[in-house]
């Protein structure tokens, strides 16, 4: 039982119980048959016991009543919030997704892991220009896509190159790592883990701990 049900508990007893004693041995009873059922109510459970057995004493009972009802209106806490987000973990299930991607696609042998987790491949290159540094103006043309394939951003089709400066922080964090690999007139792919993409807060299309795969262009460097 959560917060909200305490709450909602407190009230429906109340306005069914108008006689204090009966009021706290229904709380009491109805307590102890949810804890029978697994739930865990250690808190409550003693609170309601607390004012059952205040239940003969008049004043002090009903002052304990309400000392202990306001304690579970204000101090409750809701049960039913997510587990806790572990990065770590969510690394660990990112790389063997990835993993299956790259042998679902014989890719193992052509990508370049870095040391934070961020796979690249570049398929078109230029060596006669330098690599892109921080502090330069960047424009690419794009396309990002979920592992499933699904297309969630693109600017393939538009009229104008998308434009960054590297190292600004303006763009997600496979970005600012992943461009540094690139020079002018390259093409080639980002594979990201979700660390280095949107984490664990969906986004858009984009759901939460989701790896993201860029395929880009750099056409001009400033």
């Amino acid at each position: 039982m959560d917060c909200a049900e305490q709450k909602a508990l407190t009230f429906s007893i109340n306005l069914h119980c108008p006689d204090r004693i009966t009021h706290n041995k229904v709380l009491f009873f109805y307590i102890l048959n949810n804890r029978k059922q697994g739930e865990k109510l250690k808190t409550l459970q003693l609170s309601a016991f607390i004012v059952f057995l205040c239940s003969n004493m008049n004043q002090l009972r009903f002052n304990a009543y309400l000392i202990i009802a306001s304690f579970l209106w204000f101090s409750c806490t809701d049960t039913s919030t997510t587990e806790v987000f572990n990065a770590a973990k969510q690394a660990t299930l990112d790389e063997a997704s990835l993993q299956t991607y790259f042998t679902a696609r014989n890719l193992k042998d052509s990508v370049t892991k870095t040391s934070s987790g961020l796979y690249y491949r570049i398929t078109k290159s230029n060596p006669s220009e330098p690599l892109i540094t921080n502090g330069k103006r960047v424009f690419v043309r794009y396309e990002g896509r979920l592992l499933t394939d699904t297309i969630f951003d693109s600017n393939l089709n538009s009229s104008t190159a998308f434009r960054f400066v590297p190292g600004s922080g303006a763009v997600i964090k496979a970005w600012e790592e992943g461009i540094l690999y690139f020079r002018k007139g390259e093409e080639g792919y980002l594979y990201a883990p979700s660390g280095l993409g949107y984490a664990n807060s969906p986004t858009g299309r984009i759901p939460a701990n989701s790896c993201l795969r860029f395929f880009i262009r750099v056409t001009n460097v400033e």
